[in-house]
């Protein structure tokens, strides 16, 4: 359960925004995805049990068994869409024009 406005999975929203851009998937078009996944996870799945992830990296298992505070959902959004603009200005500026089909 995500408490804070940015937590250990703060980055991986960040990146999930920018591999939406390089994709090809407008602002808005991300956005509403990015949102319909965070209620899902939190309204839905979790409602239905959770489930937990055990990565060879981690101790222990990661368990999600109760909703994200509003606070996260937000905070997540946050990184979400500042990795989206990230890649932008990263193609605009062609840092990653390589990338970018």
């Amino acid at each position: 359960m995500g408490i804070a406005f940015m937590d250990p999975y703060s980055p991986s929203h960040a990146f999930g925004g920018l591999t939406f851009y390089l994709l090809g998937f407008d602002l808005l078009t991300s956005f509403l995805l990015h949102t319909a996944f965070e209620l899902f996870e939190n309204y839905i799945w979790v409602q239905r049990g959770g489930y937990c992830v055990k990565m060879p990296f981690l101790k222990h298992a990661d368990c999600k068994t109760k909703p994200d505070t509003v606070i996260n959902i937000i905070g997540d959004t946050v990184f979400f869409i500042v990795g989206y603009l990230i890649g932008k200005y990263l193609v605009h500026n062609q840092y990653l024009s390589w990338l970018h089909w």
